[in-house]
């Protein structure tokens, strides 16, 4: 992780992981999953003298997308996510902030990206990886550092749900690249290095 620092807050009602990647050159940042608790996300980011670029969500439950809006409209970044988890993000009953959040929300994201698609933000190309299981859109989060030469390079960090079928489906779909450490969205059960 040359080019990269890697922080977390644990946040809301069920201690959710919020990632937060920053470029180390540009000081630019990816948010992973902004559960709740914005306050919490805005100190973290004054704290780590980051600039956000996007929201990057793993999966559209209650959990990880209740401070969307608010970090969005704070910062005016682009929110992506994978693209079966439309209808959750829209709908409460179907993301549970009808039944178990503290704030009802629908949330649309700017993009919607499909499995294997590559985007860039904050000096970070990353890859989607569609994990179906969890929720139908589930997905883990690939980073790759941006060289200055043709080639590119995997880094060491993906996101997501390490239960159920996303690790099985990781494999799957592509070559799991070495050193790959993974992050979990929930507490600090799940976290791996492989």
């Amino acid at each position: 992780m040359k080019n990269a620092e890697l922080y977390k807050c644990i946040l809301g009602s069920v201690y959710t992981n919020c990632y937060f990647l920053k470029n180390k050159a540009t000081g630019e940042v990816l948010i992973v999953d902004p559960a709740d608790e914005a306050e919490k996300i805005f100190e973290k980011l004054k704290e780590i003298s980051g600039t956000p670029k996007a929201i990057l969500l793993t999966h559209g439950h209650f959990d990880h997308i209740q401070a969307v809006e608010e970090v969005r409209q704070k910062y005016h970044i682009p929110v992506y996510a994978q693209r079966e988890e439309e209808k959750m993000l829209l709908d409460s009953s179907l993301n549970l902030s009808g039944n178990c959040g503290r704030i009802v929300c629908s949330i649309e994201a700017d993009t919607f990206l499909s499995d294997l698609e590559v985007f860039e933000a904050a000096g970070f190309s990353v890859q989607i990886i569609h994990t179906p299981g969890h929720t139908e859109g589930s997905c883990l989060l690939l980073y790759r550092r941006r060289k200055y030469s043709v080639q590119r390079r995997y880094s060491v960090l993906r996101f997501g749900r390490k239960n159920g079928s996303a690790g099985r489906q990781y494999g799957r779909n592509c070559e799991k690249p070495p050193q790959t450490c993974g992050f979990s969205s929930g507490g600090d059960r799940g976290l791996s290095g492989t």
